[in-house]
């Protein structure tokens, strides 16, 4: 079985459609994962998540937007600054397609009764692993061993936490959101490859490969895949950015399924 890895589509439609087909994605033979945040900053919320579930085969792991788009529908949460920065607006108008603009309720009521979105967030976990590759949105949940009360984050020392196989949903949330830039630097990589999303792979091409990177122009960084050594994979091809984003592809191929975690859901 080959598996097609995907993430931060954040509704470019149709630049994953381009690049799935580009690597010649086969819906009734091959895996979609979607590594987390398909929606969200871009327009076309709906397609994008109609796509994904069109595909008989395929592994939904959550990302912090997806997960944040659940806590708003179905918790009724507050809304905060950074739900609008974003673009939560744009995913609820893509979505919710006329009942957006019969307002924030309607809107809400449309979506806690949308069918498709519901099996969507019933299908996603948290972590999938294979026997030399585990893959989450953004990162392993960590512990930090020689934390001192008013210690710099800076001087933390971060690890993986052994016991990260156990950990329940609410647990995990926190780990949607972590700087994973942060967490390579401190060397926090578990046994097997590491598979994300969430932070944009030129990041990490610039901290550990090109220095000057940050300092170019959003239109000609490298947002394709970034591999660092047998350690990690950072897919996140910054889709939403309006020249030289993307969204990348990563095939894997095993016989065996994936272990999803938690065991458990919600």
């Amino acid at each position: 079985m080959r598996y097609f890895f995907i993430s931060d589509v954040h509704g470019n439609y149709e630049k994953m459609v381009a690049a799935l087909e580009a690597r010649h994605f086969d819906k009734e033979k091959d895996t979609l994962v979607s590594v987390g945040d398909p929606f969200d900053r871009g327009p076309k919320s709906r397609e994008v998540l109609e796509y994904i579930m069109s595909c008989p085969n395929r592994i939904l792991l959550w990302g912090n937007h997806d997960r944040r788009l659940y806590l708003l529908v179905y918790r009724m949460d507050f809304y905060n600054y950074y739900d609008y920065q974003n673009g939560i607006m744009e995913t609820f108008k893509s979505l919710a397609g006329d009942e957006y603009n019969g307002g924030i309720d309607y809107c809400l009521e449309a979506l806690q009764k949308d069918k498709l979105l519901t099996k969507y967030f019933n299908e996603c976990c948290y972590a999938i692993e294979f026997k030399d590759l585990i893959a989450t949105h953004a990162w392993l949940p960590y512990i930090v061993s020689n934390y001192k009360f008013g210690m710099p984050e800076a001087e933390w020392e971060y690890s993986i936490d052994p016991q990260w196989r156990d950990y329940n949903p609410k647990r995990w949330y926190e780990y949607l959101w972590c700087n994973s830039l942060g967490a390579a630097i401190k060397g926090a990589f578990p046994e097997k490859k590491l598979l994300i999303g969430h932070f944009h792979a030129w990041r990490f091409r610039e901290r550990f490969e090109d220095k000057n990177m940050i300092d170019k122009d959003k239109n000609i960084i490298d947002s394709s895949t970034f591999v660092l050594d047998d350690k990690l994979i950072a897919i996140d091809g910054c889709a939403s950015y309006d020249k030289g984003g993307q969204v990348n592809v990563y095939i894997y191929q095993s016989a065996d399924e994936p272990i999803k975690y938690p065991v458990y859901q919600k």
